[in-house]
């Protein structure tokens, strides 16, 4: 058992043989159930959306300046790999974070 109280369900499917699908289809819903129950829906939601805003305002503040573009170009020739563009390009923002 995981320290939030859930324990995963082992379901036996067969995707061949249609086996165990709604079995799986309510552990999702029991998951889902258990999430929202203590909170932790909420809180899943508001972290996604906090981190789906702050990239989008990231995004549009440097998409069209030269660090961005060189690291893109960098990505796209695999000169370096997408952590660390990514780490260099939050290391480039002027706000502390």
């Amino acid at each position: 058992m995981r320290q939030d109280g859930w324990r995963p369900p082992v379901i036996m499917t067969a995707a061949l043989k249609a086996e165990g699908i709604d079995e799986l289809a309510d552990a999702f819903i029991n998951h889902r159930r258990h999430l929202a129950d203590r909170g932790k829906l909420v809180n899943r939601l508001f972290k996604q959306i906090v981190q789906e805003t702050a990239a989008e305002k990231i995004f549009e503040s440097v998409s069209d300046s030269d660090a961005y573009i060189d690291l893109f170009k960098a990505l796209k020739e695999r000169k370096i790999d997408p952590y660390s563009a990514a780490e260099r390009l939050i290391e480039g923002l002027k706000c502390k974070i």
